[in-house]
């Protein structure tokens, strides 16, 4: 009987030996759960971050690009403003001399009706 009571305490020690290894492995897995989640909880704060930051050079973008359209439009209406008046100006132009024509043909008619002298007539038609 020595040696089965001798056999029963081995296997108890061996029995409490299993479990504590057993409850070590178990707090060795709680400590490496514990690691995952922290290192999750980085990795997806460090995402955040990322995001965050990417978002924020998408509005300085968006804002850069609005004050260039504005540039741009401004500009744009420069030009057109630039050109209008040029336009205005060519008309101008275009109407003083259609009345300084217009005088000059009057004269030349009024000369040919009257008895203003010939030489006088053809200085006139070679203005026009």
């Amino acid at each position: 009987t020595q040696v089965y009571q001798q056999i029963i305490h081995n296997s108890q020690q061996q029995l409490q030996e299993e479990q504590h290894q057993d409850h070590e492995l178990q707090q060795k897995q709680q400590q490496l759960q514990r690691l995952i989640e922290r290192q999750q909880q980085l990795q997806l704060q460090q995402l955040r971050e990322h995001h965050q930051h990417q978002l924020q050079q998408l509005r300085e973008q968006q804002e850069q690009d609005m004050e260039l359209q504005q540039i741009l439009d401004k500009a744009q209406l420069q030009l057109q403003l630039h050109d209008m008046e040029q336009q205005s100006q060519e008309i101008i132009e275009v109407a003083e001399d259609l009345k300084r024509n217009f005088f000059l043909y009057h004269l030349i008619y009024e000369s040919q009706n009257t008895s203003l002298s010939p030489i006088l007539a053809r200085v006139l038609a070679s203005a026009v």
